[in-house]
């Protein structure tokens, strides 16, 4: 057997692109190669380059251990993904050419791995494939097991097989595929082509997709512009793999995975684009257009990029911004107002008091003095307000509870409003009105003196006394029960140090 022979390294590291930053791929038995190559400098890799500092992939081009510039990674056309490993062999060249990665990363000897990686060539030529796996790929070649004839032209075609590793503990490197020209090669040929490479720990070839994932969701974020996508893990498991999302405005993804494909956080799969590939179940999507729905095919992939049929869920990623929240002192009355600059699933917002009231709360209760309701799914500002009449003099806080369909909240800010002591008497209008059976009275007293309030239907006969004595200087609000009248007209008047009032309220049943 001569030395003639490609050697590749036979641990994976996927490295992907998030919208934000780098993050390293972990799905895979060894997920410290990039086997899909989606992170490599485009070109001529004779200078060895660091993969987040950490992780070297060494690229051999020839027999021996001095790189050349014979090994070129391609940035379009890659089986999955855009890049993918080329050979250079000229019309007179048939020595082999090799990669090869100094971490050693967990082969163990005498132990069964599958061997994978899918491979093409750009000429007619027939090539020998031979694959090994050891501790270190520097002596490895003379223990390659299988052969196989490479005739297929510019098709992508699967290699697959399981290899015992052996014990060899030289230090350069792990693992091997051995490949060499089988007789001369023709004029123009244009280069052995390698992408999908991928080695796990079976002792059989995995061919078998996972199961889907269970309950996706996707969920709006208090903070604007985002969905959280999230899933179950199925009860037969991922099988040393992860997951795999794909994201299309609009409407669902069209494309698909490749079977086996290896890919890149950022690429292009039909009409979708890949967001997400690990090991966790959720996933945070930032940056979005708020006025724009989105779709998520969420997968499950195992250790050999099997993919499971996707499970594909979509959402508008609206929360309800609160872009405003202020209160006006208008009289004896408070008026609350708000702006939301976009609205999703707003059932409505329960308007929140803290302060003095008739019912005696304490300063630290909140107490429920009102609902509106919400637009429900807005992009466009939507403008609301609230008119607090049950107040007396005092200081009182307001916050504004916004609630979703779905029964989530959140809470805004907190305002506080003022009430100073009248300077002038008041009768006001009662609230509600028309009302059944119950409203309240409020008036006003700029100084101390005595009080009579009093109820009249329109005959002018005396119907209540709400009120017969001395009263303090400032805001009084009186509970008025009339579930014995009929429906009706009725007159409220007050006296009190020479001022009188009337006003009118109406009782509907």
């Amino acid at each position: 057997m001569g030395y003639n022979y490609i050697r590749i390294l036979s641990i994976t590291i996927v490295i992907f692109i998030s919208q934000i930053s780098f993050a390293q791929q972990t799905i895979g038995s060894f997920p410290l190669m990039d086997g899909g190559f989606e992170m490599q400098v485009d070109g001529n890799v004779a200078v060895l380059p660091t993969i987040l500092g950490t992780e070297t992939i060494e690229y051999w081009s020839r027999e021996g251990d001095t790189p050349d510039n014979n090994a070129v990674i391609f940035s379009a056309g890659g089986r999955s993904g855009s890049k993918y490993i080329n050979f250079n062999f000229s019309a007179t060249d048939n020595i082999g050419r090799s990669i090869q990665s100094p971490t050693t990363a967990g082969i163990l000897p005498a132990t069964s791995y599958v061997v994978q990686f899918y491979y093409k060539q750009n000429g007619g030529n027939n090539f020998d494939i031979r694959a090994g796996i050891s501790q270190s790929g520097n002596q490895a070649n003379r223990f390659c097991t299988y052969i196989i004839d490479a005739n297929v032209g510019g098709t992508w075609t699967k290699f697959a097989k399981v290899i015992t590793a052996f014990n060899v503990t030289a230090a350069n490197g792990i693992g091997l595929v051995c490949v060499r020209p089988n007789g001369s090669l023709t004029s123009g040929y244009g280069g052995f082509n390698i992408d999908d490479f991928v080695v796990y720990q079976a002792s059989e070839i995995d061919s078998v997709a996972p199961n889907p994932v269970l309950s996706p969701a996707a969920t709006q974020t208090v903070n604007y512009g985002e969905l959280n996508i999230s899933w179950t893990t199925p009860s037969s498991g991922v099988d040393g793999g992860g997951y795999f999302v794909m994201r299309r405005a609009g409407s669902p993804p069209s494309g698909t995975p490749n079977v086996n494909g290896i890919y890149n956080v950022g690429n292009t799969i039909g009409n979708g684009q890949v967001v997400y590939i690990g090991t966790a179940t959720s996933y945070l999507d930032t940056g979005l257009d708020p006025s724009t729905e989105y779709f998520y095919s969420i997968y499950t992939v195992d250790k050999a990029f099997n993919y499971s049929s996707p499970n594909t869920i979509g959402e508008l990623p609206l929360p309800v911004e609160l872009s405003s929240f202020s209160a006006s002192v208008i009289g004896s009355t408070v008026k609350l107002s708000w702006r939301t600059e976009t609205e999703v699933n707003n059932y409505g917002f329960e308007i929140l008091r803290q302060g003095h009231t008739s019912t005696a709360l304490s300063v630290t209760d909140w107490e429920k003095i009102g609902f509106v309701e919400g637009y429900g799914n807005s992009n466009s500002p939507k403008d609301y307000s609230f008119t607090d009449a049950s107040v007396v003099s005092g200081t009182y806080s307001y916050r504004l509870k916004q609630i979703d369909i779905d029964g989530q909240f959140e809470y805004s800010k907190i305002i506080e409003v003022d009430l100073g002591a009248p300077n002038k008497y008041e009768l006001a209008q009662n609230f509600p009105n028309p009302f059944n059976p119950n409203t309240s009275i409020k008036f006003t007293l700029p100084e101390t003196g005595n009080v009579k309030l009093t109820v009249y239907n329109m005959l002018g006969q005396e119907i209540a006394i709400l009120v017969n004595g001395v009263k303090e200087a400032g805001t009084h609000i009186i509970n008025f029960n009339a579930e014995e009248l009929n429906s009706g007209i009725y007159m409220y008047r007050i006296e009190s140090n020479g001022f009188n009032e009337v006003r009118k309220m109406t009782l509907i049943k």
